[in-house]
């Protein structure tokens, strides 16, 4: 069904919810960290090591207040296990040896992720937009 004249606009009515088409990795990554895929589908763990990439590379620390680190690092696994000991987001479990108390990794990753969506970090931005920069600099001039 056409829904506008200038510029062609067609809806697409489809009975039931179509597959996502993920074209590559990251975009993968992307969808998942906004929470258009279920988080177990991709692993907590990777969607958290994502998430702390796209930070560190726009220079946003704001994770080490609130995970209670003392300085920002670009390694997953010692995000977590800190993160999970400072803040006692710890578990039990049963192995050769009888009870252990080990850090919670997913539930450490699940408490970084959720602080994202909920703009604990600030705003994000996870497409590149360079382009948009350059443009938006040439029409200044």
């Amino acid at each position: 069904m056409q829904v506008c004249e200038n510029p062609k606009v067609y809806l697409l009515d489809t009975p039931g919810v179509l597959a996502p088409n993920i074209r590559n990795i990251e975009m993968g990554l992307k969808l998942a960290l906004v929470a258009t895929i279920k988080d177990h589908l991709v692993g907590e763990d990777v969607i958290a090591d994502y998430l702390l990439y796209r930070l560190n590379l726009e220079g946003n620390h704001q994770y080490v207040s609130f995970l209670g680190l003392d300085f920002p690092t670009d390694n997953i696994q010692d995000l977590l296990v800190s993160a999970a000991v400072r803040n006692n987001w710890l578990k039990r479990v049963r192995d050769h040896r009888g009870m252990n108390i080990c850090p919670d990794i997913l539930r450490t990753s699940d408490k970084f992720i959720r602080a994202f969506r909920q703009g604990k970090f600030g705003k994000l931005t996870l497409d590149d937009v360079t382009w948009e920069k350059e443009s938006t600099r040439v029409r200044a001039r």
